[in-house]
């Protein structure tokens, strides 16, 4: 679950777009439907209006209530000017929910706001590759006259978002948002050992200054947080890095990342050692000159004879579409043709 949240002015132009057609992608224009073009809105939705919103002139209906909400705010000194919540919620590719399961995950989304009770429209488009819902609600709480806290909302949403997973998706889909959610838990709790471990999972070393940005998104005081980072930072499992020999630290690891780096250096001098890997020159030029292959270039011939040598580890290096996956099909066919299967073969992108 992906979700996405604005707040801005003007309820108007937010349902204007989420029950039309979206702009032209050149012209940044509202763009109508032709004669026989299909529309990209399955189906409109509301909370909170006390009727059913089944069709635009209901949601039309809706929309002037959430309006009049926002001219008819109690307090009369310090009126909410950004009184539209704009929210998307987006289901991974392959999952297929109901409108009442989209339904019943809007009202969870704006409850975890603090917006349970709060008067939204929603959207459901079919545009891009995956489900997805819009939903425009007002900011102005329609029992008080007043607008929400949404506070912290962000944060809130992403901890909803990686629950809702937990629950419908079977487990953790975004694990980078899960990750980042532990951070910010062993922030709050002060727990400098784990805040390390975390920041040392998403990248290997680390700047000072990348340490005290993620704790300035949970504590604000600019002494207590550089107290705090003195003191993970004296830890002794920190190492520090310094650019130039004998130069200034510039960046921090850990004694773990560091180990586990030897690990991988010793692996990969044990694989380089192999010596048994080798596809013969005869199966090799077999390869390159069938017509499958008749499009292969130089760079890419050497690229395959490399990974086709004796050695058990062969790394090819290459920017977006130089041809890595094209390589790596002939390097597959290769060894498949001598009887060995090959696991987990792919190029990605550098």
């Amino acid at each position: 679950m992906i979700t996405r949240c604005k707040i801005g002015k003007g309820i108007t132009g937010a349902v204007r777009y989420i029950l039309g057609e979206g702009r032209d992608p050149d012209s940044g224009e509202l763009h109508f439907l032709a004669d026989g073009e299909p529309t990209r809105v399955d189906w409109c939705g509301g909370l909170n209006f006390g009727f059913e919103v089944d069709s635009r002139d209901d949601a039309d209906l809706a929309r002037r209530m959430m309006e009049f909400d926002a001219q008819n705010q109690s307090s009369r000194t310090r009126r909410c000017e950004m009184d539209c919540v704009h929210l998307a919620l987006c289901w991974r590719p392959g999952e297929q929910p109901t409108r009442e399961q989209m339904t019943a995950t809007a009202q969870s989304a704006l409850t975890a706001m603090g917006m349970g009770n709060a008067r939204a429209l929603f959207a459901a488009h079919n545009d891009e590759g995956y489900a997805h819902l819009h939903i425009v609600a007002s900011k102005i709480n329609p029992d008080t006259g007043r607008a929400y806290d949404l506070k912290g909302n962000y944060l809130k949403l992403s901890r909803w978002a990686e629950a809702y997973e937990r629950e419908h998706s079977g487990g953790i889909v975004c694990t980078r948002r899960e990750e980042a959610n532990q951070l910010r838990d062993a922030i709050d709790k002060r727990d400098a050992g784990a805040i390390v471990e975390l920041t040392t999972q998403q990248r290997a070393t680390f700047r000072e200054r990348d340490l005290d940005r993620s704790l300035s998104k949970q504590i604000k005081d600019k002494a207590e947080r550089g107290t705090f980072v003195k003191e993970i930072l004296a830890r002794p499992d920190i190492v520090g890095l310094a650019d130039v020999k004998d130069g200034p630290v510039t960046r921090y690891t850990t004694t773990s990342v560091l180990e586990a780096e030897r690990q991988v250096l010793r692996a990969g001098d044990g694989l380089a050692a192999d010596r048994r890997h080798e596809v013969d020159e005869k199966l090799r030029a077999k390869i390159l000159g069938a017509e499958e292959s008749a499009g292969i270039s130089r760079e890419q011939a050497r690229a395959f004879r490399h990974a086709t040598d004796p050695e058990g580890i062969a790394i090819i290096d290459g920017q977006a579409g130089t041809g890595k996956s094209y390589s790596m099909a002939a390097i597959r066919k290769a060894y498949e043709a001598r009887g060995d299967k090959v696991i987990g073969l792919a190029a990605c992108r550098t």
